[in-house]
């Protein structure tokens, strides 16, 4: 088991070829991971040459993930939607994804601790479906822990992210996923492909619409999965894991995203006025982004959600 100093200056190192590791000890040993089945063990407490060792070792987590992938005989497309409260709202989330044109799909949600009767429902409308699998969570963790908790238990080939008071038009998935294969024909250039969304404002209930608009879309993309496995997964925080991942992040890590402005398939619901980012000041918002750019820029670690809590980490994703 390495001591904490030889893992700071392995996360630093991993860090600075832009490769994501988690480094954490457990159990008597120190484990560098990346997927599920992609990590190593070391139980010795000494590393004689780390640059050495940091390139190999990527090296040959790079070639275990390009493996994996081109092994997939399928093309399957995980929905990852974590849900807090939204009763009202989760079963037309669901159901319109179950009717996208594009079949070879499963669906995973991750409920944060409703208070509502949204497990109720998943479990009453589609607790049969093998289609649909349902995590409940120890605890209030928000959005993003339930992201990458629900990345990480996925299966597919590509990643898709929904949430649970919004539904997506039936040719999206199907149109971007086609899209995105056109677009890396010839040369690979692009990690997801996305289309624009529609912004849905209501009260009272999703029936009572008050008003919608058009958004160029930034961060509601189809991607790879192994995108994941080389760029890492959404920061620790409770909003803006969205933008910082396919905006800040990307640009730094040098990851491409097509966004087709021409395609409007997702729609967003929103309480007018009630957003959770407008209750944040907006010179709180550019600190807090420019403060994570400076991070990635410098190599500091940055926390993620859930990876960062390793007994709970450790009980779902490391079997030994």
């Amino acid at each position: 088991m390495l001591d904490n100093n030889t893992i700071d200056i392995l996360r630093k190192k991993f860090s600075e070829s832009y490769f994501f590791v988690r480094i954490f000890n457990h159990n008597g040993a120190t484990y560098i991971w990346n997927d599920k089945t992609i990590y190593v063990k070391l139980t010795d407490s000494t590393i004689k040459k780390i640059d050495s060792f940091v390139q190999t070792t990527i090296k040959l987590f790079k070639e275990r993930i390009e493996k994996k992938y081109a092994n997939m005989k399928s093309r399957l497309l995980s929905v990852i939607i974590p849900n807090y409260n939204n009763e009202l709202t989760i079963k037309n989330t669901i159901d319109s994804i179950l009717n996208s044109t594009y079949k070879d799909i499963e669906i995973i949600v991750i409920d944060d601790c409703s208070t509502d009767k949204s497990v109720e429902i998943i479990k009453k409308f589609y607790g049969t479906n093998p289609l649909v699998k349902l995590y409940v969570n120890n605890k209030n963790e928000g959005t993003f822990y339930g992201r990458n908790k629900g990345i990480l238990m996925s299966n597919g080939y590509y990643i898709a992210n929904v949430d649970g008071d919004d539904w997506i038009h039936s040719d999206k998935f199907k149109f971007e996923i086609r899209e995105l294969e056109k677009k890396n024909n010839k040369e690979f250039k692009y990690w997801g492909y996305g289309t624009n969304s529609t912004r849905v404002y209501y009260e009272g209930t999703p029936d009572n619409i008050i008003k919608t608009c058009e958004k160029n879309n930034v961060v509601i993309f189809t991607c790879y999965r192994r995108l994941f496995n080389y760029m890492g997964y959404y920061h620790n925080t409770r909003y803006g894991g969205d933008p910082d991942y396919f905006i800040t992040r990307a640009k730094i890590y040098n990851y491409n995203f097509f966004n087709n402005r021409s395609k409007n398939y997702y729609y967003a619901l929103s309480t007018d006025g009630k957003n959770l980012t407008k209750t944040v000041s907006r010179g709180f918002v550019f600190w807090y982004y420019d403060n994570v750019r400076k991070k990635y820029m410098n190599h500091e670690y940055v926390d993620m959600a859930l990876l960062d809590d390793t007994p709970e980490f450790a009980r779902l994703f490391i079997h030994t």
